[in-house]
């Protein structure tokens, strides 16, 4: 269950990370985009008058803070998806190692538990050779007075 819990938060992780790659591409094609579209645009016109070559100072001072700050935010993302990943590293270490030590306990009580029925099985075993040749002795003895009652009571008149 664990497992799965980290593999769905691993996957989660690698879409966000992947997520940040496109943002970060994209961003700054948009903007050289439309900055070059701006220029451009100032080409093609031949004698753009003072009022337009001033809305497009403005306008490109304004895309550059903008840009500026979208590479601040990318930087910052970056960041705090790379904290995010050491710390989802640092929970998998960890996680792993309580399976590995789960998987020792198990093991070790496994061991433990066929230890105490193989030598509950060794003792009762013993006990009942022991019980087996107790038994044939008796059987023997049986017998034998067996055979003497008869050999007194066939030689009695």
């Amino acid at each position: 269950m664990e497992e799965r819990r980290v593999r769905t938060t691993h996957r989660s992780v690698v879409v966000r990370r992947e997520w940040v790659r496109c943002v970060i591409r994209t961003v700054p094609a948009l903007i050289t985009a439309v900055l070059l579209l701006a220029g451009c645009q100032q080409q093609q016109e031949k004698a753009p008058n003072e009022k337009m070559a001033r809305l497009l100072a403005a306008e490109n001072a304004e895309m550059r803070q903008q840009m500026v700050a979208r590479q601040a935010e990318n930087e910052a993302l970056r960041q705090k998806h790379a904290k995010e990943l050491q710390q989802r590293d640092k929970e998998l270490a960890k996680c792993k190692g309580c399976i590995a030590e789960l998987q020792k306990d198990l093991e070790e009580g496994i061991a433990e538990r066929v230890r105490g029925v193989t030598a509950a099985v060794v003792d009762e075993n013993a006990r009942l050779r022991q019980e087996v040749e107790s038994l044939k002795a008796e059987i023997v003895r049986l017998k034998t007075e067996q055979s003497q009652a008869l050999t007194t009571t066939e030689g009695q008149p």
